[in-house]
């Protein structure tokens, strides 16, 4: 019989990363103590924050990049992947589409969950790394209905939680 927290017993989940060093403390996906079940982790070649959050679009190299990434987790056996960046969001339908397994890419795809449970007239907010970059076009891109009222904050500038 499987025991909860036995790691052995469990599939893996598979965690795609960026090019982008900072402190993962538990509760961050990238953390192993963050999960009852064992981790997998890919880097994803060409994924600097400059490439990640200034985009409207992905040129294709750089899907393909990502695609190829998965790919190995998904060799290695990972059931599902999440990736460490929110604004992944504008490639979650076509790395949903490309994929064999479920991903999730972004936080933003909570949002239609907790906009079904709030009291009318009330609606989710969101804590990002860099306010100004994060659009509408991220929130539309998953689908999000009346993203428009969604309130948006980011980490201030200069701020040790934006470094």
């Amino acid at each position: 019989m499987t025991q909860p927290g036995n790691q052995n017993e469990r599939p893996p989940l598979g965690f795609l990363a960026t090019e982008i060093n900072f402190h993962r403390p538990p509760g961050d996906g990238f953390n192993n103590r963050t999960w009852l079940f064992p981790l997998i982790q890919q880097v994803a070649k060409g994924s600097l924050l400059v490439q990640l959050v200034s985009k409207d679009e992905y040129p294709e190299d750089f899907i393909e990049n990502f695609v190829k990434a998965l790919e190995i987790l998904i060799a290695k056996g990972c059931v599902s992947i999440t990736t460490s960046c929110g604004f992944l969001a504008m490639a979650q339908p076509e790395l949903s589409k490309r994929l064999s397994v479920p991903i999730a890419t972004s936080s933003l795809l909570q949002i239609p969950a907790i906009q079904g449970f709030l009291p009318k007239g009330k609606v989710p907010g969101v804590i990002t790394f860099d306010g100004t970059r994060l659009k509408l076009k991220h929130f539309q891109q998953l689908g999000i209905a009346n993203a428009e009222s969604i309130p948006i904050e980011g980490y201030p500038d200069p701020g040790e939680l934006r470094r």
